[in-house]
């Protein structure tokens, strides 16, 4: 859903090696999915 449609992502809380996991998936997601045009 962010990968789609979000311009922020914030991940609350938890530990770094956590928050960097997470970051490098949604980087996955986000080049996956590729640019979506701004309307």
């Amino acid at each position: 859903m962010a990968a789609q449609h979000a311009d922020v992502w914030n991940m609350p809380g938890g530990r770094i090696d956590d928050a960097v996991r997470r970051s490098a998936l949604l980087d996955r997601y986000c080049t996956e999915v590729g640019p979506i045009p701004r309307r």
